[in-house]
């Protein structure tokens, strides 16, 4: 999420809600610095940048994101794959860039991406592999489909079969929030499914509010084993360091306490020496 800002978006921006619609369920290609207002300055008007905290204030996926962390995977991923398999890898659905033919217009082009692969998917195939430099070679080839086959670094959990899938399964976005997503997902068989979303470390994964084992499939997402039927398939925001806070927390109070008492008895026994 980008720094606070006292700008008033829904006031100034009434275009910006009306994407959260197209991007729900996939993502939103936003080129920073593309999109930009009138303001006024100094009696003239000048084209300014929409603040770029903008799309995390209306729940916007925006495929190239803000975290130094997972901005750097993106960017690998994007260098070293054809750009209609980034689109699709990042289930990008709509963007907006900037005119490079007027850029003084504050008019940016938009579009829809002709990507085929949806926000939530099983691929037809599953090949584990462990060497992520292996993958992307594979990954940068023109002809590569990762509804026809995804990566999947394991190693993969006992008893979670790996094979030719057939599942055409169906997805409904329930939560997403920071710290927390989920899906309803419904699956004619068994499968391994693949969600568009980073497998950075600190996510956990819940099926059925069950803990499930969570793998990294084509570089950079998420993918977790769902048995046929309906099921419930949470991530939270778990890093292991998590737990500590409230320890750490409850030391610094009671060390606080304790340097407040002891200099207060230091005082009281100075004066009483005098």
């Amino acid at each position: 999420m980008g720094p606070a800002s006292n700008f008033d978006f829904l006031h100034y921006l009434p275009r910006m809600p009306g994407l959260q619609d197209r991007a729900s369920n996939s993502r939103l290609l936003l080129e920073d610095g593309s999109f930009k207002y009138p303001a006024l300055h100094h009696g003239n008007t000048d084209w300014v940048p929409y603040p770029v905290n903008a799309v995390s204030l209306f729940k916007i996926r925006n495929a190239l994101g803000y975290s130094p962390f997972v901005y750097g995977q993106t960017a690998r991923l994007m260098a070293q794959t054809p750009t209609d398999t980034w689109s699709n890898l990042m289930a990008v659905k709509n963007y907006i860039v900037s005119d490079k033919s007027h850029p003084g217009s504050g008019v940016p082009l938009t579009g829809i991406s002709p990507g085929q692969v949806p926000f939530v998917y099983a691929p037809q195939n599953i090949e584990v592999i462990q060497d992520e430099t292996k993958a992307l070679e594979s990954m940068a080839q023109k002809d590569f489909d990762p509804l026809a086959k995804s990566f999947l670094f394991g190693p993969v959990p006992p008893g979670v079969s790996v094979g030719p899938q057939s599942a055409s399964l169906l997805f409904l976005g329930v939560k997403d929030f920071n710290d927390e997503e989920s899906f309803n997902v419904q699956c004619p068989q068994a499968c391994w499914v693949v969600f568009s979303e980073m497998a950075y470390p600190g996510w956990k994964a819940y099926l059925d509010d069950q803990p499930t084992p969570l793998l990294k499939a084509n570089y950079l997402f998420r993918s977790v084993a769902v048995p046929s039927g309906n099921h419930l398939v949470e991530f939270r925001y778990e890093p292991f360091w998590w737990p500590w806070i409230p320890v750490g927390l409850a030391l610094w109070l009671l060390g606080t306490l304790a340097i407040c008492i002891f200099g207060l008895k230091n005082k009281k026994l100075q004066i009483a020496i005098r």
